[in-house]
């Protein structure tokens, strides 16, 4: 599954401050990243590189808690669009990421392709996150 990533805000961020119409006006935004050590991936790089440490107020590497910094108004942060969706009150920056490279994997041993922990699992993340089963 792709991990079809982009940038969001709330209403309520919105309101404050505007969007961004471009990378040139990232610079006037509050953003929600998470810590360094993720800054390698391509689609935190492709928004990192824009902006300077004082524009980045909050830091986490737990993705569910920087879309809550989101949710909140606090910032603009990287959300999944099957987690956005949810949210009727955020509003994408569509920045433009390639994310060809960038997937998530289901890996598991051979052996333990029918066992029952395993299918209940796959099931869970296929549903939650909106894909249907193959």
């Amino acid at each position: 599954m792709n991990l079809n990533m982009d940038y969001y805000a709330s209403d309520e961020y919105i309101k404050a401050y505007g969007l961004p119409k471009g990378t040139q006006d990232y610079y006037q935004h509050y953003w929600a990243m998470p810590s360094e050590d993720k800054h390698h991936l391509p689609f935190i790089k492709t928004v990192i590189s824009h902006l300077s440490n004082e524009q980045i107020i909050y830091q986490s590497n737990q993705f569910s808690v920087l879309r809550s910094a989101v949710l909140e108004g606090i910032a603009i942060g990287p959300i999944a669009k099957h987690k956005a969706i949810k949210y009727p009150q955020l509003k994408p920056l569509n920045v433009k990421i390639n994310q060809d490279d960038e997937a998530l994997w289901f890996i598991y041993h051979r052996d333990l392709k029918n066992n029952t922990r395993i299918n209940a699992l796959y099931n869970y993340l296929s549903e939650s996150m909106e894909t249907p089963a193959s």
